[in-house]
């Protein structure tokens, strides 16, 4: 939860409601650099059963990406970020983070 949204909930902020969606859907400067741009969001997203040509796949993207460091930096700082990132998977990150 991001600190405007935490405001307008406890605080009874009279603010935008609203402004705390338009900072989520904000792309980092980095994103428009990432080799994913434009590439189906699906093809990141690693469920249960999912194979390791799944996640080859997702892997072959991020390693052409000139913005890798920086991906990997959003999504270590964020325990909640699913999928691949950087060529990471949320339990490589886990582990990482532990490390």
């Amino acid at each position: 939860m991001n600190p405007a949204e935490v405001a307008w909930l406890i605080l009874n902020d009279e603010s935008d409601p609203f402004a705390w969606v338009a900072e989520l859907t904000r792309r980092p400067a980095w994103h428009s650099l990432a080799a994913c741009r434009g590439t189906d969001p699906a093809a990141f997203i690693i469920g249960r059963g999912a194979n390791a040509a799944i996640v080859d796949r997702a892997r072959a993207v991020c390693s052409r990406c000139t913005v890798s460091e920086q991906c990997l930096d959003f999504a270590m700082a964020d325990p909640d970020a699913m999928g691949i990132w950087s060529g990471t998977t949320a339990q490589e990150r886990r582990a990482m983070r532990v490390a």
